[in-house]
């Protein structure tokens, strides 16, 4: 066969030539560091959308209307008194010194502008302090937005100077360093997009730290337990950190950056590689035997491995690779190259590790193994199979079908509370600017048309305005109508649409002046907006909201008049949805594929089947494991579920593969030579992958502990399935040879 003679021929070269086998691994590996010098932060979160008229909409809006993606600097204070202003002054003064800030909306604003701060403090007389608070008395425009609707809190509106490459970034690291002088001791909160996004990034920054430093430790320590002997330690070491380190060369060398989807590639990359690693290690040292030449274990091993590890890749890559027609550039780049890395492990396995193997013969036997000291378990696990075979089927089938009743409730949300942990300030910021003022996430509903800023055209935008106001999950809504509101009810009994065009843009031309119209008016009057704040960070509640809106537009907006939901925040809750959808889709082809090469390799469709089986109910179980503690369903753990169908798989295959060598025995024979010679390797590679998983565990960071929690859970689980479930249909259901061909001697 062409396979025979192309391991055949690639065995040669690796016995033949093993120092220069390892010097090209070892160079590549030394080589690639040099690309490292390029790492770099994503300082986006995501903006891949493929609706083009969303990206359209949202294109125009910015060309509209002033930058949306502020933040807001809020905090209590006792009244509206002399200090307080001083206070605001001193805080918008230090802001606006800050390069990437390209304008300030505060209290500030209604004095009159003046840079000496002792020149401001006598120009703030008692008289102009009643006047201030007499008028944020029915004020509409700032109330809500940089005061509160107690009067209670004030704030800062920040709008970015986004021309700069690195703005948010750079500016949010220069609000952090002016926050201790600014307030000392004193609460306050900070909030807005940019602020989260900056805060998720750094947050992966230093979660890809922690992961990196303990990985490559209980990488070392799990080697140590599992085989105790230095060479094979630093054979071990080296194998799992060339296939990553060469992985994230050519990573880094094409630009990219480490993300929230891109970050797990890091102990991915350790854990595929020590995951195949440990189980080929087990399996040399438990064929080793004292009449059995070194050589020739060392051969047989690579021949007889070398096909179902080659399968093993091919799965665990469909698993990583069947995200790559996700619409998320971040979650392609994952995929990619998380099956790069799965690729080089294969290369690396059966180059480095057999040229290593062939100069070092391991300073154990099988007696010696940190594996070996199970073997009292082992005997306890095949005593309960056998003897219990039809309770473990029953048991199984039952928790299968409460499992597919249980997954048509999971609950799906994606919020501020799913990322940060309770207590953290974020989460309180979040509350504090969605209690006292508008917002803090707002959906924006542009409204087109030549006769939007007429006297009909604004009572048109003033219904909709109040009906989005009434909505549930709404708990702001401003727009230019609250500025004509605000003008003409100072004017007259109460707050009015003027009858005449004219004089409404009179009014916009004269908040204008004073910087507050380009939130709410294109430069050329024919397209405004609406900022509705919504009260939940959730993307699902958050589009919920958006339908709602988009509804009462349509009913009361006039012929000639159009409605478009856009925005950075509306924006982003479509693309965790489509995401979500996109990453379930993944994993239904995952499956599917996993199931077709299964099929194609043993060509039988029962096999295939309990392949399948003993794999999706693990990850189901996750799910609902992880559902009723509380964890939720989105982007961040429903990946989990497409990448470890090509993981957990790989313990199957070897397994499946035992199995159909043994054809010439009965099922009880050949169930117990499977668990036999392969418990040992089965369950040091489960320890390895569930460690790996277990990392994430550690982190502060809710997505990657979730990730972790769910990863670890489906291997344990899958572990269950490989080495109780498994056996227990091959016992029951497994193929078997016509008895006529099988041997006396092979019958019980």
């Amino acid at each position: 066969m062409i396979w025979q003679a192309a391991v055949g021929w690639v065995y040669r070269v690796v016995v033949r030539f093993p120092g220069a086998v390892i010097g090209a691994f070892v160079g590549a590996f030394l080589l690639s560091f040099g690309a490292f010098a390029h790492i770099h932060t994503e300082n986006e979160i995501e903006s891949t959308i493929t609706d083009p008229v969303a990206l359209a909409t949202y294109r125009q809006f910015q060309d509209s209307f002033d930058e949306e993606r502020s933040i807001v600097l809020a905090w209590e204070v006792p009244d509206l008194g002399r200090e307080t202003i001083l206070h605001l002054k001193d805080v918008t003064d230090a802001l606006h010194r800050l390069p990437h800030v390209k304008r300030l909306f505060s209290l500030v604003d209604l004095f009159k502008a003046i840079p000496d701060r002792e020149k401001f403090a006598k120009y703030l007389t008692a008289h102009r302090l009643r006047n201030l608070e007499a008028l944020v008395a029915s004020d509409t425009v700032f109330r809500g937005r940089v005061l509160s609707r107690d009067g209670k809190a004030v704030a800062v509106l920040i709008v970015p100077d986004t021309r700069w490459p690195d703005w948010q970034k750079d500016l949010c690291a220069g609000i952090e360093a002016l926050r201790p002088t600014l307030f000392g001791s004193r609460p306050h909160h900070v909030f807005g997009f940019p602020w989260f996004k900056d805060r998720f990034m750094a947050s992966v920054e230093r979660n890809n730290r922690v992961f990196l430093t303990v990985s490559a430790i209980a990488c070392a320590l799990l080697a140590w337990i599992c085989f105790p002997d230095l060479g094979i330690l630093v054979m071990i070491v080296l194998a799992v950190l060339i296939p990553a380190v060469l992985t994230f060369a050519v990573y880094f060398l094409r630009g990219n950056g480490i993300n929230l989807f891109t970050a797990p590639i890091i102990p991915f990359a350790l854990v595929v590689s020590f995951n195949e690693i440990i189980f080929i290690i087990s399996h040399f040292v438990a064929g080793e035997t004292p009449d059995r030449p070194y050589a020739e274990l060392h051969e047989r091993t690579f021949r007889h491995l070398a096909w179902p590890c080659l399968i093993n890749m091919l799965t665990t890559l469909i698993g990583f690779f069947a995200l790559s027609s996700n619409p998320s550039r971040n979650i392609q780049l994952f995929s990619v190259y998380t099956s790069l890395a799965c690729f080089l492990s294969y290369g690396v396995i059966f180059g480095f590790v057999f040229a290593f193997l062939k100069l070092y013969k391991p300073n154990f036997s099988v007696t010696d193994t940190g594996t070996v000291r199970f073997r009292g378990a082992k005997r306890l696990l095949m005593r309960f199979v056998f003897r219990h075979t039809a309770l473990i089927l029953v048991v199984t089938s039952v928790a299968g079908l409460a499992c597919l009743y249980a997954s048509t409730s999971l609950a799906r949300r994606n919020g501020l509370e799913d990322t940060f942990p309770e207590h953290d300030p974020l989460i309180a910021a979040f509350r504090f600017v969605g209690e006292r003022f508008g917002g803090p996430y707002t959906i924006d509903l542009m409204i087109d048309g030549p006769a939007v800023l007429t006297p009909d055209g604004l009572r048109a935008v003033a219904q909709v305005q109040e009906r989005v106001r009434q909505t549930a999950g709404v708990n702001a809504a401003f727009s230019v109508v609250d500025l004509v509101h605000d003008f003409t009810g100072r004017f007259s009994s109460e707050p009015s649409i003027p009858e005449s065009a004219e004089f409404i843009e009179s009014i916009v031309s004269f908040y204008a002046s004073r910087g507050m119209t380009g939130f709410f008016v294109s430069p050329d009057k024919k397209r405004l907006t609406i900022k509705i704040g919504v009260s939940s960070s959730d993307d699902r509640e958050i589009l919920d909201v958006a339908r709602a809106i988009g509804s009462a537009a349509a009913d009361l907006l006039p012929a000639g008049l159009t409605a478009r939901l856009t925005g950075e925040i509306y924006l982003n809750a479509l693309m965790q949805r489509l995401i979500l959808t996109n990453v379930w889709w993944s994993f239904g082809a995952a499956l599917a594929m996993i199931a077709a090469t299964f099929l194609a390799v043993f060509r039988s469709l029962r096999l295939s089947f309990f392949a399948l089986l003993v794999n999706f109910l693990p990850i189901l179980g996750a799910y609902i494991l992880a559902h009723l503690v509380g964890v939720p369903l989105n982007p961040s753990t429903a990946v989990v579920g497409c990448v470890m169908s090509g993981l957990v798989v790989d313990d199957t295959l070897h397994m499946l593969t035992c199995y159909r060598e043994r054809r010439r025995r009965s099922r009880v024979r050949r169930t117990w030579y499977v668990l036999d010679q392969l418990f040992h390797p089965v369950l040091a590679s489960a320890m390895l992958l569930g460690l790996g998983n277990a990392i994430f565990v550690c982190s502060d960071f809710k997505p990657f502990r979730y990730f972790g929690g769910i990863g670890a859970t489906i291997v344990v689980l899958g572990i269950i399935g490989d080495l109780v479930v498994l056996p227990a249909l091959f016992l029951a259901a497994g193929e078997v040879e016509p008895e006529s061909r099988v041997p006396d001697s092979d019958r019980r």
